[in-house]
């Protein structure tokens, strides 16, 4: 690694602590210097989003209607499914969100919008 030149024995053994201490933080692909606590955060959320675009991107290949993968499904132009269609659309998240209020925080709204004045 990089050592600046020693004057002393002193300056010298604290250059061998930082080479060692550079070394270590070299990884086997030489990517030590991007996973650093800082960098955490980003990587969470990079992976959720990665993982729901891949989940995303299956659930449309292996249940949607209009995705032919099979050679006999690619043969027809256009398939008479209404039921296997209206399955796919209302999956279970959407009935379980069906029968919710449509608020994200229903304790704050009710808060900020309570018209109680009394204090």
């Amino acid at each position: 690694m990089f050592s600046a030149p020693s004057s002393s024995s002193s300056s010298s053994s604290s250059s061998s602590s930082f080479s060692t201490r550079a070394e270590k933080r070299v990884t086997v692909f030489g990517m030590g210097r991007w996973i650093r606590p800082e960098v955490y955060p980003l990587m969470a959320a990079m992976t959720f989003v990665t993982s729901m675009c891949v989940f995303q991107l299956t659930r449309n290949m292996l249940t949607n209607p209009d995705v032919r993968i099979n050679k006999a499904h690619r043969k027809t132009a256009v398939l008479e499914n209404e039921e296997e269609g209206e399955r796919y659309a209302q999956h279970g998240l959407r009935n379980f969100l069906r029968t919710r209020p449509p608020e994200v925080m229903p304790s704050i709204n009710h808060f900020f919008s309570s018209s109680d004045t009394t204090k």
